[in-house]
């Protein structure tokens, strides 16, 4: 206890430790809205359910790690890189994460969103001349589609259908004029112009939001965060060697101790929290019940992607410049112990020099396993 004051000085002067802990936050920090919200972001951006989404992130997430660490750790096992070349490379990995970040921002399905929408106000206005008699107040959010126009309504009511009709299994909706699983005679669908004014429209709305144009994007966002997954993983050693290395021996577990602090204190309980509040300020249409709100129930799905992938990439570049200042400090750094291990090698040595002149004359042959 009395030398911990001494040891928080050293480890807080030492300005390569510092800024290595700082760096792994950034990328953590900047990584976190993918770890907590991925699930939520593939269900908005590719209308994947829960279930789908979580069948996905698992194996991607794990078999990604584990490449990446297996990897480098041969790599460096074997070659045992220079400091410049194993820190420089975690510069790279950070530009490749910024890379893929930003290429998120294009990979998306396309939908004409839902009826109402106004992307110029970022503002869904549901009710309608059409649907002001149907009372569709405060109704859950129970998505139609009317497949002809690949437009979605949010509920049968507010597109004004008022029959309902189930086909093997599938409910269509009638009379629209509140439109639900297939409804029928639904006044509130556009006219062929895809805009107002109203008019009835005599086929069938089926119920769920208008499938997704989506192509292979699904399957392009998913190779990218694969890739993106491995080469991260693949400069932590580098990070703990740094955090090892840059400090005396007997700092080194109180060193990696700070390192986790910095981590869960900046990044693991802020990120969410922050990515948190960045998804539901793209909400359009809350859950609300006595009062108080409840789950989002439909989000702006530009909005969404643009803040998400957008923040982690302003934050993984804070990071790489910080990886850089730690590539040029580091640079003579003894990442592998071969100065400490030939200092151990010369105390053993003084150590039997001393024993046997103390004992006897000295003799200048250095026997390591020699019997007395």
């Amino acid at each position: 206890i009395t030398e911990f004051p001494a040891a928080c000085k050293r480890l807080f002067q030492n300005k390569l430790l510092i800024i290595n802990i700082f760096s792994g936050v950034a990328y953590i920090l900047g990584a976190s809205g993918y770890i907590t919200y991925l699930s939520k972001y593939l269900e908005v951006q590719f209308n994947k359910s829960s279930a789908e989404a979580s069948l996905v992130i698992g194996p991607i997430t794990l078999l990604s790690v584990v490449i990446g660490f297996l990897v480098s750790g041969v790599v460096i096992s074997k070659f045992k890189p220079t400091p410049p070349y194993l820190l420089g490379w975690n510069v790279i990995v950070g530009f490749i994460f910024i890379f893929g970040e930003l290429l998120f921002l294009l990979i998306t399905c396309k939908d004409k969103g839902m009826v109402g929408y106004s992307a110029l106000d970022k503002r869904i206005n549901l009710p309608n001349s059409c649907n002001l008699e149907c009372g569709c107040e405060n109704l859950k959010y129970s998505p139609v589609c009317l497949e002809a126009y690949g437009m979605t309504f949010y509920s049968p009511c507010h597109a004004g259908c008022s029959g309902m009709t189930n086909e093997e299994g599938v409910m269509r909706f009638i009379n629209q004029i509140c439109m639900l699983q297939f409804y029928h005679n639904c006044t509130c669908v556009p006219n062929s112009n895809g805009l107002p004014p109203f008019e009835t429209y005599s086929g069938a709305l089926k119920g769920g939001p208008c499938p997704f144009e989506c192509g292979n994007n699904f399957e392009l966002f998913i190779t990218v965060m694969f890739i993106i997954h491995c080469f991260g993983s693949s400069g932590k050693i580098g990070n703990i060697l740094v955090n090892y290395r840059s400090v005396d021996p007997e700092d080194k577990s109180f060193a990696q101790g700070i390192s986790l602090l910095f981590i869960s204190l900046v990044a693991f309980i802020p990120g969410p929290i922050m990515y948190g509040w960045l998804i539901d300020s793209t909400c359009l249409v809350w859950d609300e019940s006595c009062g108080s709100r409840g789950n989002c129930w439909y989000y702006d799905k530009e909005d969404f992607r643009l803040k998400l992938n957008a923040t982690a990439a302003g934050i993984t570049v804070f990071g790489v410049i910080l990886d850089i200042i730690v590539c040029y400090l580091g640079r003579n750094l003894d990442l592998y112990g071969e100065d400490e291990e030939n200092e151990g090698t010369n105390d053993r040595l003084k150590y039997k020099v001393d024993s046997e002149t103390e004992e006897g004359p000295l003799k200048f042959a250095y026997l390591p396993n020699r019997e007395a």
